[in-house]
């Protein structure tokens, strides 16, 4: 099912990966309830993400020197300018939270 999503541009190749070895991971039956996990894990990140679109400000543009050092910063910076440009969602935050309550 992965691969059909994979192939119809709906779901990255490293997402499609990232299911199918997780799903190694659970007993077989548990594989179902895993993916439906992930998907209403996926349906409250898409939620955040629609809300952050409206709230969050585009950051303004900085010159390399004074840019902001240390990891966190880096990383919300780098959210900010992912949800200005409207890109995808980052789907496997949604499918390690999904596997992680299926398998715990």
């Amino acid at each position: 099912l992965a691969l059909l999503c994979w192939l119809r541009g709906w779901m990255g190749g490293g997402d499609m990966k990232l299911l199918a070895a997780c799903a190694l991971l659970v007993p077989p039956m548990s594989v179902f309830p895993m993916v439906t996990t992930v998907g209403m894990a996926g349906g409250g990140l898409a939620v955040i993400y629609m809300l952050a679109r409206r709230l969050v400000p585009r950051p303004a543009p900085v010159p390399p020197a004074q840019r902001p050092r240390g990891f966190l910063r880096r990383a919300l910076r780098a959210e900010r300018w992912r949800l200005a440009r409207g890109a995808a969602l980052p789907y496997a935050v949604a499918i390690a939270i999904g596997s992680l309550t299926t398998v715990s």
